[in-house]
């Protein structure tokens, strides 16, 4: 420590030559000898050796002539460790917390008298001349005397946590010196703690997704798992199997999911594969259509989705079609289809309401959106057309929208129903996909359905006051440009026109896709620990196995048990339960990886105190929970 460093609010000085040692006097003497035993704040001459640690029960109040205050409050509990959690923590005794220095961890008792001990402790031994060290291996603190008549005095081995860990100080007994401290501030020393550890601890939502991104997969999983109740008016109406018992659990989607009007009747259903457990989409038509004719009629279909491994990423894939007469109507063809939950038409989310309302006197849709559905919708086609095939599906009710992904649906079901129009070449038929897709931008942008001539003229002069000179004349090219019918652009020829913006799209794409990575290596975290607390569940507090009702109580699973306490049942001195995730997180990935650091486990009567490492907790874990799916098999086996 610096020479002129005040200790106490009476001490002016340091003087290394001075033999005395006076509270009330200018100067302080940090020698002393080797063989003094006590220090008395009385005598003239300071004499403090290190002494062993006195073990006191946990959770009760230390002895001795210390009037150090007492803890008045605890850490706040939504508040956790960045680096890594509470070290040695007794079910009922002092709560933990950790100071990081360049990475590393000091761990001390959290309340006041415990932090200001263990630093004292350490601020006299560097004062008067002692080298204080850790042995990483085995996790023990040793003192050094650097005096020449001194001898290397150990002391007594503590458990520890991270890096460098010193902790449960006062849980040990008193260190020297500190019937000298009832003038220390520890209001001042608390707050100045604050002020240092909680910038650098990390908050619990860090450890999982974003509240906005949980909510939607939770919607989905409603979706789901949405079933028909018995008070439903479907209920009793519906098969309850389809297709020879192929699907099942049909259920109605709502009439705005699929509102385009055709010559025959449709209803749309979701329901689940026996053969897979895949949820899809049943589309039943109303038709007498030959089930053949239509398979062949989807068969292009299939096909480009094979070849985008699987699925395009703007198409809903088809993947059968079979004739039906388990529904009242009687003979019909049922359309399968893969099912995106949460994904709505793009007439619903953008509220898409007749013209005859009138048009708004500027776009309502940023541009960089318009942008990025002009790319998408450009992309699906580029898929399309060199297979000889027209979308014919590109409009506000059957474009697909989920987190500004488009999908265009229902694709092959106009080919298999006969309903392709006959009058028109495929160039033309393709050239009209791409009128369809300005259309659609524009009633996105106006939030009015625009169809015909004239409403694409009003649209138009719309859009020219909102959005820039590129988008505009990709508009005017495609609906307001005479073009020859021998040779009408092609998908190729509007790509070109915006190719410039295929570079931000790419971006934002890579973007997204490095923000989707993140949150799934958090849930793949939280999945592999959700594993360890299973098996901690498989093991603990199970009432027999093999006729032996103490089985979980004995053996290694007793040291499960008390791993168990230590993680979840901790208390701070008051008794008040320690609600720490950042706890619970670290010391189930310290179990995980089969750590050598050691911690320090108390029975629930704290007659026992065991100090084992975490790779010995791992191997009594995976030994236990084997025993248990080996018990498991041999009962199905029999």
């Amino acid at each position: 420590m610096d020479g002129k460093k005040r200790l106490t609010s009476k001490a002016k000085a340091f003087n290394p030559k001075a033999k005395t040692f006076n509270p009330n006097a200018k100067t302080f003497n940090p020698k002393f000898k080797a063989g003094a035993k006590t220090f008395n704040p009385s005598a003239q001459v300071f004499k403090p050796q290190p002494r062993a640690f006195k073990s006191q029960p946990a959770g009760q109040p230390q002895t001795g002539n210390s009037r150090i205050p007492k803890a008045t409050s605890a850490p706040p509990a939504h508040i956790v460790s960045g680096h890594g959690a509470p070290g040695v923590s007794h079910n009922s005794g002092v709560a933990q917390h950790q100071t990081f220095i360049q990475g590393g961890a000091i761990d001390g008792a959290f309340t006041q008298e415990g932090a200001a001990k263990g630093a004292f402790y350490m601020m006299q031994g560097q004062s008067l001349g002692m080298d204080s060290k850790m042995n990483v291996q085995t996790g023990q603190w040793g003192v050094q005397q650097q005096a020449q008549q001194g001898v290397s005095q150990p002391m007594q081995p503590v458990g520890y946590s991270g890096v460098m860990g010193m902790q449960g100080m006062m849980q040990y007994g008193e260190p020297m010196g500190m019937q000298g401290m009832e003038g220390f501030d520890w209001e001042e020393e608390r707050e100045e703690q604050k002020r240092i550890l909680l910038p650098l601890r990390r908050p619990v939502k860090s450890f999982f997704m974003p509240q906005n991104l949980a909510e939607d997969y939770a919607h989905q999983t409603r979706l789901l798992t949405a079933r028909l109740q018995p008070e439903h008016r479907d209920f009793y109406r519906l098969p309850i199997t389809v297709d020879h018992e192929r699907y099942h659990s049909l259920w109605p989607f709502p009439p705005n999911f699929d509102p385009t009007p055709t010559a025959t009747s449709s209803h749309c259903y979701k329901v689940t594969s026996t053969k897979d457990g895949i949820h899809y989409v049943l589309r039943r038509v109303v038709v007498n259509r030959s089930e053949k004719y239509a398979a062949k009629a989807i068969a292009p279909w299939i096909h480009i989705h094979k070849l985008a491994n699987g699925a395009h990423p703007n198409i809903v894939p088809v993947r059968t079609v079979f004739e039906s007469q388990d529904f009242d109507e009687g003979k019909c063809l049922c359309f399968i289809y893969d099912y995106y939950p949460g994904a709505v038409p793009i007439a619903t989310q953008y509220q898409i309401a007749d013209a005859k309302q009138g048009l708004p006197g500027r776009g309502l849709v940023a541009e960089p959106i318009l942008w990025s559905f002009l790319l998408q919708l450009l992309s699906s086609l580029t898929s399309v057309h060199p297979h000889g095939l027209a979308a014919l599906n590109i409009n506000p009710f059957r474009v697909l929208v989920q987190a500004n992904r488009l999908r265009i649906n229902f694709c092959g079901v106009s080919e298999a129903l006969q309903l392709v129009p006959t009058d028109k070449t495929l160039a033309e038929l393709q050239f009209e996909d791409l009128r369809n897709i300005c259309q659609l931008l524009m009633s996105i942008s106006c939030r009015s359905f625009i169809q015909g001539e004239q409403l694409e003229k009003r649209a138009f002069e719309v859009m020219k006051l909102t959005y820039s000179e590129d988008l505009i004349a990709l508009f005017k090219f495609v609906l307001f440009t005479e073009h020859n019918k021998q040779k009408l652009p092609t998908v190729w020829d509007v790509q070109s026109l915006c190719w410039h913006r295929l570079v931000d799209e790419l971006q934002q794409t890579y973007i997204h896709i490095d923000y989707m990575h993140n949150q799934l290596a958090k849930e793949h975290q939280n999945g592999r620990l959700f594993s360890l607390v299973s098996k901690l569940g498989f093991i603990t507090e199970r009432p027999e196995h093999r006729n032996d009702p103490r089985w979980s109580e004995t053996g290694d699973r007793y040291l499960v048990k008390l791993f168990r306490d230590f993680i979840f049942h901790t208390v701070d001195e008051e008794g008040r339960p320690q609600v720490d995730l950042g706890h619970v997180v670290n010391c189930l990935n310290k179990l995980d990886a089969a750590s050598p650091e050691k911690t320090l486990l108390t029975s629930r009567n704290q007659d026992s105190m065991l100090i084992v490492s975490y790779k010995e907790l791992n191997r009594c874990i995976r030994a236990a929970f084997q025993e248990l799916l080996e018990a498991s098999e041999a009962k199905i086996q029999s």
